[in-house]
Formats: structure tokens, sequence, C-alpha cells
């Protein structure tokens, strides 16, 4: 049990980096809740995922003060390191996790001037991360094909995760030009993680076909490819709606808009390609290997659910009832996933065995 760990610091010194994950994973399971009229779900997921997210970041943050030694070793591991972001964007889901569901609970008010340092913490943070990672993994000269994996999509899932709560904020900044300057950012992080995505998940493919799957610790990350596209239809659909608050945006989104809606539902055929891809390895793995638990089973449940929100979000546009069905049925497939993992996570936590030295 954690109280008997034989010290109490390890808690801190082996925090893992990847305990963001809990919060990204909580925030869309309440926002897609939200999305199907399921408020009595998602207020308390929100209630619980602000809990989550104040204490992570307290551990996350001591963790830094206290045992830099300890952050500069897992920030030089190959595989380890790329879910150091997960902290930031954490607090990036928050934040559309309040502007999407805490107004049935607070004031508009309220909740803006709480998703918006949320939002500069997670924008700063999940760059930052982004440009220190990939200059390490450049640098470094033992990196071989079998560190490789689809936790290495975090970061450019990150960048394009930015604009989803980023492009809700703009209305709300109370400056015209303001608002420009953050909708404009909102669209260079979209394209930083985009196109690093296209870059990395070639590399991944190449990496899937011609040679061994990635260990069974790290079997849910395949989940992390739907991500990119979830939070890709997301983050665009929610800048072209965010443009006439940005004059200088406005006439640029009105005329693409019919493209943008295309090339969101053909991204969104991709999800649907790579979720049976993922599906289908999942059981692989649980029956030909083994699917033990650990931090990387949060990867179940954010890519999965932004997916699931950018399905509904589709559902509404298309006015087809089979993709709001879909829709329906990955968020069930979400939901078994999300209590799973959280409380698999709880019971390692409170056993001690999450805050082992790796």
């Amino acid at each position: 049990m954690l109280k008997d760990l034989q010290d109490k610091r390890d808690v801190i010194r082996n925090f893992s980096p990847a305990w963001g994950a809990a919060v990204m994973g909580t925030g869309i399971t309440s926002i897609t809740s939200y999305q199907l009229g399921l408020k009595m779900l998602a207020y308390p997921l929100l209630i619980l995922n602000i809990v989550l997210f104040l204490v992570i970041l307290i551990f996350w943050s001591l963790r830094f003060l206290l045992y830099p030694e300890a952050v500069k070793k897992h920030l030089k591991h190959p595989v380890i390191a790329h879910f150091f972001p997960t902290v930031p964007i954490g607090a990036l889901v928050l934040a559309s996790n309040l502007l999407i569901v805490g107004r049935g609970l607070w004031s508009m008010g309220e909740i803006v001037s709480w998703a918006k340092p949320l939002w500069l913490f997670g924008a700063i943070g999940t760059i930052f991360f982004g440009i220190l990672i990939t200059i390490l993994v450049f640098l470094h000269t033992e990196i071989d094909m079998s560190h490789a994996n689809c936790g290495w999509l975090i970061p450019p899932v990150g960048a394009i995760v930015v604009p989803t709560s980023g492009a809700l904020l703009v209305p709300y900044w109370g400056n015209s030009l303001l608002s420009e300057y953050m909708l404009l950012f909102c669209v260079l992080s979209w394209g930083i993680g985009f196109f690093y995505y296209l870059f990395l998940n070639a590399s991944l493919i190449h990496r899937f076909i011609y040679h061994e799957l990635p260990p069974k610790t790290l079997a849910a990350t395949m989940w992390i490819g739907l991500g990119p596209v979830g939070v890709g239809i997301i983050s665009l659909n929610n800048i072209v709606k965010a443009s006439k608050y940005a004059p200088i945006f406005l006439k640029l989104f009105t005329s693409l808009k019919g493209g943008v809606y295309l090339f969101s539902v053909a991204f969104w055929g991709f999800g649907v390609f790579w979720f049976f891809i993922s599906f289908v390895l999942t059981l692989y793995y649980l029956f030909k290997i083994s699917l033990p638990y650990a931090m990387s089973w949060w990867a179940f449940t954010f890519p999965l659910g932004a997916y699931t929100s950018a399905t509904l979000m589709l559902s509404k546009l298309l006015g087809l009832s089979v993709v709001k069905a879909f829709g329906a049925f990955l968020f069930a497939l979400l939901f078994m996933f999300w209590g799973m993992t959280f409380l698999k996570t709880m019971k390692a936590a409170w056993r001690g065995t999450l805050f082992k030295a790796h």
C-alpha cells in the first residue's frame, strides 16, 4: 500500500510524467457525456477532473523543484520523455471541460476567469515541451526503431489541442486585436501539430510494418493515433466558428468553410480506419500476448474520447443518424475504458506500485 512505501518521498521522486493523461481522459469523457445530454454524468466528472488536475499539478511541480535529476533522466528517455506534455495538455482539456460543461454549474464570467490561465499555462507548456522533446530526440544518439511507439504523437497532439479551448476563448479577450492574435496563434499551433503528426505517423507506420509491435506495456498507445484525428477536426471547426470574432480571419474562413467541412469528414474517415486497427491489435495483445495495466492505459481514453467528440460534432453537421449511432457506440466503449483505467490507476496508486523507480 501507499502508506507502506519505504520513503514517502518516492511518491514525488517517481511521479510519472504521464499522470496528466488522467486529466485528459476524464475531461474528454465529461465533454462527450455532455454532448450526448448526459449532464448528470458530465457534471461529476468535471468536478473530479478539477480535483485530479490540482493534485497532479502539485506533485508534478514538486518533482521539478525537489528532484530535477529525476526529471532530467526521464527527459532523456526516448519513450518516457514524450509523456511530459500531458500535464499542460491536461490544462487545455480542463479549460475546454469548463467552457463546455461548466456553464451548467457556474457563471460564464467565473468559467472564463479560470479557463484563461489554464489555457495560457497549457499552451505555453505544450509548445515548450514539444520543442524541447524534439530537440532532445534529435540530439539523442541511442534511439533505435524499437523505441518508436504512438506515444511519440503526444507532442503534436498537444499542439493541435491548443485551439480546442483557445478558439472557444477568442470572444472573451475584450479586445478585437488581441482576439485576432489569439486566433492566429491557434491556427499556427494547429499547423505545427498537424504537419508534425503527418511526418511522425509515417515513421511509426514504417516501424509497425518492418519491426515487431511495441512491448505489451505500450499496447494502449496504439489508440493515440486517433487523437490527432479527433482533436484536429474539433480544433479546425472551433477555429472557423471563432473567426467571426476576429475580422481579419472572417472573410478567409467564410470562403473556406465548405473545404474545412469536407476535410473534416475525410479526416474522420481515416479515424474509422485507425479505430479498427487499434481495436483489433488490442484484442491481439489481450489474447495472444498479454495486456498488463500500466499508466499507458490512459491512452485508451483521451484519443478515443476526442474521436468520439468529433464524431458527435460531425453527426450534427451531416445530419446522418448512422454517424450519431456510431458516436454513441464509441462513447459506450470510451466510458468502459475510462472506468476500467480509473479504477486500476487508483488501485495501483494506493498500493504504491505507480511510484516505484523506473
